[in-house]
């Protein structure tokens, strides 16, 4: 006598990964959060930065957010290719958000690797795999490529170029953990 597992039909093996409704409300937390950050630091501490694009870029993903809340119901179920899409564009408005405020020195350039943990979690390996990919190249552009970390008036913090290598290998080795193991 063998006694298999039983077996769930084919359509609820694979359903369709994430709901759109997932994807605005982490994008709104997103938003919230660049929003309170960009502020704190301009406002709070006086440091100067480039408050007018750095607030066209979160607006930016306000106005794709409420496009999609008219456009689709809540519930939708998103295709991969429209999902990983939508987590593509978050990694592109969050390096160019970076991009303005200092690069991989800004501290909260760690958050590279949550549209990746969320691909990870809900998305297929390929898409994952691409998205972890587009991360790192973002990262190795953010490495090189920015504007001055905002720091205090009349002073220029200048981090060490190894250092910036090591944040560089660890959000790398972050990315690509994220892409390999949670995905399992």
């Amino acid at each position: 006598m063998t006694i298999t597992a039983p077996v769930q039909p084919a359509r609820d093996a694979n359903p369709p990964p994430l709901r759109l409704e997932t994807l605005v409300r982490l994008r709104w937390l997103a938003i919230g959060g660049q929003t309170l950050g960009v502020l704190f630091v301009a406002l709070m501490l006086g440091f100067p930065m480039p408050l007018v694009a750095c607030l066209a870029l979160i607006a930016l993903s306000a106005l794709l957010n409420l496009w999609l809340v008219v456009r689709f119901e809540a519930g939708r179920r998103l295709s991969t290719r429209f999902a990983a899409a939508q987590l593509a564009y978050d990694c592109v408005q969050l390096a160019a958000l970076l991009g303005l405020t200092g690069g991989l020195q800004n501290p909260f350039s760690l958050l590279l690797l949550a549209p990746v943990s969320v691909s990870a979690t809900t998305l297929p390996a390929r898409a994952t795999f691409v998205l972890a990919a587009l991360a790192v190249a973002l990262a190795t552009i953010l490495s090189v490529v920015h504007f001055p970390l905002p720091w205090m008036p009349g002073e220029t913090l200048v981090l060490d170029r190894v250092y910036i290598v090591g944040i560089w290998v660890s959000l790398v080795c972050g990315v690509v953990f994220i892409a390999a193991y949670t995905n399992r």
